[in-house]
C-alpha cells in the first residue's frame, strides 16, 4: 500500500514529497513542520508491533441456571484477549483493557496476563468497569495501575469510518488459549451487519 500523496514546502521547491506538509516557520524548511495525515494513512503504514498492548484474560465464571434458578450451576473457567487503551473515568484519564464483553460474561473472578513474549507470567486481578452486551464490549481496570505503565497502549479507531473491503487488518491475541500471543494478518473480505448474540 502506497498511496500517491502530493507534497509542498512553502520555502524550497526542491523538498522530496514524501508527506504532504505546511510550513510553520518562514524561515528554513528545518523548522517545524505539520504533517497533514489522516488516521487511515497512519494505521495503513502502522508498523508497530502490537503484541505488547494485547494481554490474556481468565475468567473464573459461574452461569445462572435459568431452568432451575434454585441451583448453582458448576464453575468454569475461561480465556479471551483484551487490548490495552487509553481513556477517561470520570475526570481522570487512565489505561484500560478493552475486550468482548462475552470473555468476561458471568464472571466471579478475573485476572490478567501480559503477553509472555515480553513480560513475565504473572496474573493480575482486574474488575470490570463497564460493559456493553447489545455491541459485546467491555472495559477492565487492574487494581495495580502500575503494572500497565510498561506498556503502550494501542490506538482506538474512528467510530464513523469501517473498514473497507481489501483494507489490511492484523489479528492479534489469544483466540483458543495457548501460551503464546497469536498473530494472523489478511484483508477485509466483506462488510455487513448481521444479528449477533452470545
Amino acid at each position: 500500500f502506497r498511496p500517491k500523496i502530493e507534497a509542498s514546502c512553502a520555502h524550497s521547491p526542491g523538498c522530496p514529497p514524501q508527506v504532504m506538509i505546511r510550513a510553520l516557520s518562514r524561515q528554513k524548511c528545518q523548522g517545524i513542520l505539520e504533517r497533514q495525515i489522516s488516521s487511515r494513512f497512519l494505521s495503513q503504514v502502522s508498523t508497530r508491533d502490537p503484541r505488547d498492548a494485547v494481554v490474556k484474560i481468565f475468567n473464573t465464571r459461574q452461569r445462572p441456571g435459568w431452568t432451575v434458578p434454585w441451583q448453582d450451576q458448576p464453575v468454569e473457567s475461561t480465556s479471551g484477549s483484551g487490548a490495552l487503551i487509553s481513556t477517561r473515568i470520570g475526570n481522570q484519564p487512565k489505561q484500560a483493557v478493552l475486550t468482548a464483553a462475552h470473555v468476561i460474561a458471568d464472571s466471579r473472578y478475573l485476572q490478567v496476563q501480559r503477553t509472555n513474549d515480553r513480560y513475565g507470567g504473572e496474573k493480575f486481578r482486574a474488575h470490570v468497569v463497564a460493559v456493553c452486551h447489545e455491541i459485546d464490549l467491555a472495559l477492565l481496570l487492574l487494581e495495580d495501575e502500575d503494572v500497565l505503565k510498561e506498556m503502550e497502549p494501542l490506538p482506538v479507531g474512528s467510530a464513523t469510518e469501517l473498514p473497507r473491503v481489501f483494507d489490511k487488518v492484523r489479528v492479534v491475541g489469544y483466540p483458543i488459549g495457548g501460551e503464546a500471543c497469536s498473530v494472523t494478518e489478511g484483508v477485509v473480505s466483506r462488510v455487513e451487519v448481521q444479528e449477533y448474540s452470545h
